[in-house]
């Protein structure tokens, strides 16, 4: 069983640099991540790593929660601009030493990766809001959507995230599950057949090489 914890930054300043990305925390904001953290460590006493994307205030949100466990920060770019399916790569590329894992995802992809992992749709996650997901996997390379439980959820002033309606996984999700797979196996299809198209043409140089050599010899 892996559990991943889904935490959306805090509060951003209003005044801000030109770039969205640059956006650091407000005050309210990092007092919040500090209560968020401490809050999840009363739950969950340990986790083994804390991933964010490459935007100043998921960083700086995702400081609280390394300060509260002892952990470093580990930054994954694929983050600032995921899609579901980006978030699922980048849940499959997890340490597979690592069982309980923070990562810190923008509100509007947190939205659409929980609901793809659970098959339920929640309301708009707040400012801070966690999210402890429980995955029935050994690896995270085996996460799928549809199959994950969110266990609980909490934010600074809201209460538990309240589910808006309960999908049947079939239809979509099961669809996209299998679109993503096949897509997986066409890369690992192509990066054999590109192996082998080379390790054909190191063979072949080495054998017209080697026939010009004895032509060579055989010459003199």
């Amino acid at each position: 069983m892996k559990t991943l914890i889904l935490v959306r930054p805090a509060a951003a300043e209003k005044f801000c640099p030109a770039h969205d990305h640059d956006r650091g925390l407000s005050a309210l904001g990092r007092c919040d991540a500090r209560i968020m953290a401490a809050k999840l460590a009363e739950i969950i006493p340990d986790v083994d790593a804390v991933v964010c994307g490459s935007a100043v205030r998921a960083y700086a949100s995702a400081e609280a929660y390394a300060a509260q466990f002892f952990k470093p920060v580990e930054v994954d770019e694929r983050i600032y601009s995921a899609d579901e399916k980006t978030m699922l790569k980048v849940v499959r590329s997890l340490n597979n030493i690592d069982h309980t894992v923070v990562l810190v995802v923008h509100g509007a992809v947190l939205d659409s990766f929980l609901t793809a992992l659970t098959g339920i749709t929640y309301e708009s996650a707040p400012k801070s809001a966690v999210g402890v997901v429980r995955l029935p996997v050994k690896k995270w390379r085996n996460v799928s959507f549809g199959h994950a439980k969110l266990e609980t959820s909490f934010s600074p002033r809201q209460g538990p995230a309240r589910a808006v309606r309960q999908t049947k996984i079939t239809p979509y999700f099961r669809f996209l599950q299998w679109r993503f797979a096949k897509a997986q196996r066409f890369e690992i299809m192509m990066v054999i057949l590109i192996s082998i198209l080379v390790i054909v043409g190191i063979v072949a140089i080495a054998v017209i090489a080697t026939t010009r050599i004895g032509g060579l010899s055989g010459g003199r």
